[in-house]
C-alpha cells in the first residue's frame, strides 16, 4: 500500500540486473527512475540500484486492465510502472494504480521484488 516499501532492489548489481538511474529533471521538480539516459534535461544523475530489465523468470504476468497483479506459480518478481498523479508527479510501484494515478507508458517499467529476498534493499 502506499507508504509501505513497494519493490526491493539490489544495491550492488547482481547476475542479470542494470543500473537504474535517479535523474532530476529541474523543469518538472520531480525526480525520474529509468535505464538508458534520460529523454529530458536531468540536472543530476546518480544510480539508484540495479533491477531487471525484462523478467528474468517469465513468469510475472499482469491484468490488461490493471486492476490486479497476477502472479503466477508464487512468482517474487514484479513489474514496476511508472504512475502519472493528479499532480502531475510520479510513482513507482506495481499495478493496480493508486487513486487519481494513471499509467506513464513514456517512461520505463522495470522488474524487481515484490518481497525482499537476499542482497536487496
Amino acid at each position: 500500500t502506499k507508504g509501505d516499501v513497494q519493490f526491493y532492489a539490489f544495491r550492488q548489481q547482481a547476475e542479470g540486473t542494470e543500473p537504474v538511474y535517479d535523474s532530476w529533471d529541474e523543469e518538472r521538480r520531480e525526480h525520474i527512475l529509468h535505464f538508458d539516459g534520460p529523454d529530458f534535461r536531468a540536472t543530476r544523475t546518480t544510480t539508484a540500484f540495479y533491477a531487471f530489465r525484462t523478467d528474468p523468470v517469465g513468469k510475472a504476468t499482469e491484468a490488461d486492465d490493471f486492476k490486479r497483479q497476477k502472479v503466477l506459480n508464487d512468482c517474487p518478481i514484479v513489474r514496476v510502472y511508472t504512475w502519472r498523479t493528479v499532480k502531475d508527479k510520479h510513482t513507482f510501484h506495481e499495478a493496480p494504480p493508486w487513486m487519481g494515478e494513471d499509467i506513464d507508458h513514456r517512461l520505463y517499467k522495470f522488474f524487481a521484488y515484490g518481497k525482499q529476498v537476499p542482497d536487496t534493499e
